[in-house]
């Protein structure tokens, strides 16, 4: 899933749906933004600084379910499978 947001900022979560680890692709303008990975209920599981543009991010301890990953006011879906 791509989602491009303001001023061309962009990051893609693939593979998506997932059953494991994902990556997380984003231009250089959000290298040392906060990432925030939350459930359904708005429970924060994870929160991270973009360390590269192009990095796994671990699922490990997720079960199946939709979950959500912000960064910089812009959320996308993550499905677990």
């Amino acid at each position: 899933i791509k989602d491009v947001m303001p001023n061309s900022i962009a990051f893609t979560v693939y593979p998506n749906p997932s059953s494991g680890n994902v990556f997380v692709q984003v231009n250089n303008q959000l290298i040392g933004v906060p990432l925030t990975v939350h459930d359904i209920t708005g429970k924060i599981l994870l929160q991270q600084v973009i360390p590269s543009y192009n990095w796994q991010l671990s699922t490990d301890g997720f079960s199946k379910g939709l979950y959500f990953i912000t960064i910089a006011n812009h959320t996308t879906k993550l499905i677990i499978e």
